[in-house]
């Protein structure tokens, strides 16, 4: 995963913009406010779309919402040893969402089912 990045303050923002519009080059500015050159160019084509704000962060959109978690996690608990690839063809075929059994076991870690449930021994 590539690290973390801290975001530009809007007073930086302001100080390279004026930067810009005084003419001066990337690299210039970019010793001026001892900012990497990539930063001071990405500022730049922000304010060529008159935008002087940071982007939001773009998250990928969930396969399954929360309704069909929870689906699942009943599968799970009515039959303790379904395989993740067997839930992931029976989340195809009933939910009609084409998903890994990785994001069919990553989906029940997060709701603290890991592996098999042993079946309860009060039942028997």
């Amino acid at each position: 995963m590539s690290r973390q990045r801290g975001q530009t303050s809007i007073e930086l923002w302001k100080l390279i913009i004026k930067h810009i519009e005084d003419g001066k080059s990337v690299r210039e500015i970019s010793e001026i406010v001892k900012r990497s050159h990539s930063t001071v160019y990405d500022i730049k084509c922000y304010k060529t779309n008159n935008q002087v704000e940071n982007k939001p962060k773009k998250y990928h959109n969930k396969i399954f919402t929360e309704a069909d978690e929870r689906y699942s996690v009943r599968k799970v608990k009515v039959s303790p040893f379904l395989s993740a690839p067997k839930l992931a063809i029976i989340a195809e075929n009933e939910l009609g969402k084409k998903a890994s059994p990785s994001t069919i076991r990553n989906v029940l870690h997060k709701k603290n089912l890991t592996g098999r449930e042993k079946p309860d021994k009060s039942l028997s």
